[in-house]
């Protein structure tokens, strides 16, 4: 067990791990959020439990995906635009809006948001799918054969169709 005054992580920072079995005791707690595009990631090293401790107080996080890290303590732990994996109790998640991201404009990374519409063959949404999206490779995704998507980080979708892709 570790205790702090102050925990705060700052930066460019992609994932925030926690020993696990670990209880993190803090007085204020402050986490980097997310966008749309690139959550944080709260862990627990070894896919077990960590707890993070705080006894009064609110933790405001966006964007997170929290994975078997235990909020405890009294404080409020609110989690907007977030999704909870594995043992998430104490904190108060709430969804982002589920949405079907197209794949648009041919060859490229599943991370670049550009290549993601909320409509077939439309604007880029500059966003990319969650654990809770649809994703679709259609028509208008690719203009040729050859023409690749490459998994270039972890990818995630609640499901994944290719119907009507003349191209794969």
């Amino acid at each position: 067990a570790n205790t702090f005054d102050s925990l705060s992580v700052t930066g460019a920072v992609t994932t925030v791990s926690f020993e696990n079995g670990s209880v993190q005791t803090v007085n204020f707690l402050s986490l980097p959020s997310g966008n749309c595009s690139a959550m944080v990631n709260i862990n627990a090293t070894g896919g077990t439990i960590a707890t993070i401790s705080m006894t009064s107080g609110t933790f405001n996080g966006n964007y997170l995906h929290i994975d078997n890290v235990v909020a405890t303590g009294g404080a409020t732990f609110n989690a907007t635009n977030s999704i909870g994996t594995g043992n998430t109790s104490g904190w108060n998640i709430t969804a982002p809006t589920t949405a079907t991201y197209f794949w648009i404009g041919g060859t490229g990374n599943w991370t670049d948001s550009t290549h993601w519409s909320l409509t077939s063959g439309g604007a880029p949404a500059l966003c990319r799918p969650a654990e809770i999206n649809n994703v679709r490779f259609d028509a208008n995704s690719f203009s040729g054969f050859g023409q690749t998507v490459t998994i270039n980080a972890n990818a995630y979708c609640n499901s994944m169709s290719w119907t009507g892709s003349s191209f794969f």
